[in-house]
């Protein structure tokens, strides 16, 4: 077996998967304060019904406490690494009524 190296490409799971699934979601690459994306959140939420979900959260910059994300409405937003998740209650009622029970 012949082995190959793609530039860049470094991880072995699926984020690239992650990211595709994500094309509807909010992109909070572009976001640096908690206000801004509470701003995003509540304005896709009026827009939508369901959860919100959100991708590339630069968790360095600002982070969701427990508290703070209660007060939002249901959404999970991932990290820029796809490694950390905030989540709220009612975004966790949203997952188990459309995947069942977690």
């Amino acid at each position: 077996m012949t082995k190959k190296t793609i530039p860049l490409l470094h991880d072995h799971h699926t984020h690239p998967l992650f990211y595709s699934a994500f094309h509807n979601a909010l992109d909070f690459s572009h976001v640096d304060s908690f206000d801004k994306a509470c701003d995003l959140i509540v304005d896709r939420a009026r827009n939508t019904s369901g959860l919100v979900l959100g991708h590339s959260w630069k968790d360095n910059l600002f982070s969701f406490d427990a508290e703070q994300i209660e007060k939002l409405p249901a959404c999970a937003i991932f990290n820029l690494s796809l490694h950390s998740l905030a989540i709220n209650s009612q975004g966790v009622s949203e997952l188990k009524d459309r995947i069942g029970a977690m």
